[in-house]
C-alpha cells in the first residue's frame, strides 16, 4: 500500500512548534496524506458520475482468455479475504524486527508474489522496539497480537485483534486490515516479500505508533480495492459492514463501467463500432491515456479533492484533474537515492525518454496493463519494447559485454536498475527516470532534499485547467500542509490569507473551515478555532475531526456538558476511536459519574494499552471508588510500561 495515513481522529502531543501546550493535541491528523471533502461545499451541487459498474466476471463472458490472463496480474491481487490468500510462512523470533524464514539477496524481485499455501500460515513473530508481535491462526480466524513484557517476564499487556482482508498481492508486502462494522482499519503487522520478514506496517515506529487503529480511507481503497459499498458520499471512510462489491482491482477501473456497452451488445448494435461504450486507454489522447494510470501511481506530496468529488468518482475518459489535484516537490528522490513508493510517474516525467517523446510516452508504452512477463520472458519482453524507440545497436556497449551476467543483455538491468523506498520499508523499485549511466541513480534528480523546500508545485498543467478560485483553493491547502510538515510559521500564515479569501466566497467549504480551524488552534487561539470548527459541524453534524477538536476543546476550557455532547456523538459514530476516551473520561469523572468515568477508562486502555494518560486517570478513579488494589496496579503498570516505552 501507498504510506496508508490514520484519518481517525488520533490525538497525541507534538512537540512541532513551540509554544502550543496542550493544544498540540489536537493536530495529530495533519499527518494523513489527503483530508476528505463534502458533498456539497457552497459550491454549484457536483453531479456524481452513474454507478453503471457490473464487475469482472460479466467481462469474461466475451473476453475470457484476457481475463484469464489478468486474473494472475498482481492488480488483480490486490486485496482478498483474509482465508484465500496465499499468506507468509512462519517465522521464528529473532529478538528484533529482521526475523527473516529466509532471507533473499537484496537484488530479488517478485513479479508475482511467490507461491505458497494458505495452511502454511501458522503463526509469525517479530520485536520493534520493546513491544512484541505475532500472529496466530484460530481456528478460522487469524488474530495479530501486541505485546510488551516486563524485565521479570511478567506480561504488561496483550492484546489480540481479528484481521479479516490481505491487502497487497504480495510481489512488494502484505498488510492487513480490521474490519469494525464498516469502518476498516490497519494492523501493525506487516510481510515484506523481498527480504521474506514480518516487520512493522509501512509508516509505523516502534514507538508510539498507530496500532491497531490506523484508519483505512477512502483514498487507501481507491487503489488498493476493485469497488466498495460506501454508506453515504458525504460521510467518507465509512462502508457497509461487508466493504468490497469487487475485492481487487477489476476491468473496469482502466475501462470503465461496462453496463452501458454490455447492454449495446446484447441487442446486437455493433453498427457504430467505434462507439462500444467502453474505454480502451491505448486509443485515448495521452493525458486521458495517462490519467487512467495516474489515478494510482501518481501521488505526490499530497492530493486535494476538488469540492464535492471521492476518490471513487475517477473515470476513465475523463482527465484526473476533473476529481483532485495532485502537488509534487522538486524531486521523489531523497538524498540517498531513495524514492517515494508511489513515485513512478513523476520519475518517468523527469526521464530524457518522456521528454524526448513529447509526453507520447506512457505507462502502457513499456508495461502489458494485463500481464507481467515472467521470469524468462521479461529480458525480451522490455528489450523490445525499449526497441520502439532505440535501435538494437544504440547501446555503446560490445555486445558481447552486455550479453554477460548479471545484465543479460537487459536494456532495464542498466538503465532502470532497483533503488530503495524511503516510505516504505524493506521494499524496492525500478528507477522510472530511465538512467543513462546507472550510478546516477544513486542520487537524486535534482538537487538533495533539504530540510526546507520550495512551495510544492501541481503536477502538470493544471493551472491552465482549473478555475481560478479552485486553483487557489488547492495551492492553499497544499501550503498549509507543507508549512505543518516543515515547521514554517510563514507558509502557514500565508496558507489562512488564502483560506480567508476563499471563505468569503464560499463560506460553507468544510475543508477550508477545518483548516482555518487547525490555523487557529496552532496559533493557540481556542476561541477562533472553536468557531470554525463548528461551522464545519453546521453544515456536517457527523464530521469525526471537528467533533472531535471541539470535545477537547471544551475540556480545556471546562466547557464540561458541551465537551460531553461532542465527544458522545464522535464515539457514536466511531466507538474505536481510543483517543477520545482520556478527555471523555475526565468529563465524565468531573461531573460525579465515576461508575462512567471507570467504564471509559477501562474501554480506552482496551484499545491501546500504551496510554499512560488513561492509567493515571484509572489510578484516582479506582482510589475513590475503593478499590485501592486496582489503584496499586494500574501504578505498577505505568512505571513498568512507561520505563520501557521511554527506550524504544
Amino acid at each position: 500500500m501507498s504510506a496508508v495515513p490514520r484519518i481517525g481522529t488520533g490525538l497525541v502531543l507534538l512537540s512541532a512548534i513551540a509554544g502550543l501546550g496542550a493544544l498540540a493535541l489536537l493536530l495529530r491528523l495533519l499527518d494523513q496524506t489527503e483530508t476528505p471533502a463534502p458533498t456539497t461545499t457552497g459550491h454549484a451541487t457536483y453531479q456524481p458520475p452513474a454507478d453503471d459498474f457490473v464487475g469482472s466476471e460479466a467481462c469474461a463472458k466475451c473476453h475470457a482468455q484476457v481475463y484469464d490472463l489478468y486474473m494472475t496480474h498482481p492488480m488483480a491481487n490486490t486485496m482478498n479475504h483474509i482465508d484465500v490468500t496465499p499468506l507468509p510462512p512462519p517465522s521464528e523470533s529473532t529478538g528484533d524486527s529482521r526475523n527473516a524464514a529466509q532471507s533473499l539477496p537484496d537484488s530479488t524481485v517478485f513479479d508475482s508474489p511467490p507461491a505458497v499455501r494458505a495452511e502454511d500460515y501458522r503463526r509469525a513473530t517479530f520485536t520493534a522496539g520493546t513491544r512484541n508481535y505475532q500472529a496466530v491462526v484460530d481456528n478460522t480466524r487469524v488474530l495479530h497480537h501486541e505485546s510488551m513484557i516486563g524485565d521479570d517476564g511478567e506480561c504488561l499487556f496483550d492484546q489480540s485483534v481479528e484481521v479479516q482482508y490481505a491487502v497487497g498481492a504480495g510481489v512488494k508486502a502484505r498488510s492487513f486490515l480490521i474490519n469494525r462494522d464498516g469502518l476498516l482499519f490497519q494492523s501493525p503487522m506487516t510481510w515484506y516479500t523481498r527480504k521474506q520478514i514480518w516487520d512493522l506496517s509501512p509508516g509505523y515506529k516502534p514507538r508510539n505508533h498507530a496500532r491497531f487503529d490506523r484508519r483505512i480511507t477512502d483514498s487507501c481503497l481507491s487503489c488498493h480495492a476493485g469497488r466498495v459499498d460506501v454508506v453515504d458520499r458525504a460521510l467518507p471512510d465509512r462502508f457497509q459492514p461487508e466493504p468490497f462489491l469487487e475485492m481487487s482491482i477489476g476491468c473496469e477501473r482502466c475501462h470503465g463501467p461496462g453496463r452501458r456497452h454490455i447492454e449495446k451488445l446484447e441487442l446486437g448494435n455493433r453498427s457504430d463500432s467505434k462507439d462500444l461504450l467502453i474505454i480502451n486507454p491505448e486509443r485515448l489522447e495521452p493525458h486521458l491515456r495517462d490519467s487512467v494510470c495516474n489515478q494510482c501511481h501518481l501521488e505526490g506530496k499530497m492530493r486535494v479533492l476538488r469540492p464535492g468529488r471521492t476518490f471513487h468518482d475517477f473515470r476513465p475518459g475523463r482527465p484526473l484533474e476533473d476529481f483532485w489535484t495532485v502537488f509534487v516537490g522538486d524531486s521523489p528522490i531523497d538524498s540517498e537515492g531513495r524514492a517515494l513508493f508511489t513515485s513512478h510517474v513523476e520519475q518517468m516525467h523527469d526521464s530524457a525518454c518522456y521528454k524526448g517523446s513529447g509526453g507520447l510516452l506512457g505507462c502502457i508504452s513499456c508495461h502489458d496493463a494485463h500481464a507481467v512477463p515472467g521470469p524468462a520472458e521479461k529480458v525480451s519482453f522490455y528489450r523490445q519494447r525499449c526497441g520502439k524507440c532505440h535501435a538494437e545497436n544504440a547501446c555503446s556497449l560490445p555486445h558481447g559485454d552486455r550479453a554477460r551476467s548479471p545484465a543479460s543483455n537487459s536494456c532495464i538491468h542498466c538503465h532502470m536498475p532497483m533503488i530503495a523506498s524511503h516510505d516504505v520499508t524493506h521494499t524496492i523499485q525500478a528507477d522510472h527516470r530511465v538512467v543513462r549511466v546507472p550510478q546516477t541513480s544513486s542520487g537524486p534528480a535534482t538537487s538533495p532534499s533539504q530540510a526546507v523546500e520550495d512551495p510544492w508545485r501541481l503536477f502538470g498543467s493544471l493551472e491552465h485547467t482549473l478555475p481560478a478560485w479552485e486553483l487557489k483553493r488547492a495551492r492553499a491547502l497544499a501550503l498549509f500542509r507543507q508549512g505543518w510538515k516543515q515547521k514554517d510559521r510563514h507558509m502557514l500564515a500565508a496558507s489562512a490569507n488564502l483560506l480567508i479569501s476563499i471563505l468569503r466566497e464560499h463560506p460553507d467549504d468544510v475543508e477550508v473551515l477545518r483548516t482555518l480551524g487547525n490555523f487557529h488552534l496552532l496559533r493557540n487561539d481556542i476561541r477562533k478555532g472553536r468557531h470554525y470548527f463548528e461551522r464545519v459541524l453546521e453544515s456536517k453534524p457527523q464530521d469525526e475531526w471537528s467533533l472531535a477538536r471541539l470535545g477537547l476543546l471544551c475540556q480545556v476550557s471546562s466547557n464540561i456538558v458541551q465537551g460531553l455532547e461532542y465527544l458522545e456523538r464522535l464515539l457514536k459514530l466511531n466507538p474505536w476511536d481510543r483517543e477520545a476516551y482520556p478527555p471523555y473520561a475526565k468529563l465524565l469523572s468531573s461531573t460525579g459519574q465515576l461508575d462512567k468515568a471507570i467504564e471509559a477508562a477501562e474501554r480506552g486502555l482496551e484499545l491501546n494499552p500504551t496510554v499512560s494518560e488513561l492509567r493515571k486517570a484509572l489510578v484516582e478513579f479506582y482510589r475513590e471508588a475503593g478499590r485501592l488494589d486496582e489503584s496499586h496496579r494500574q501504578e505498577v503498570l505505568i512505571k513498568e510500561i512507561g520505563s520501557r516505552s521511554l527506550h524504544q
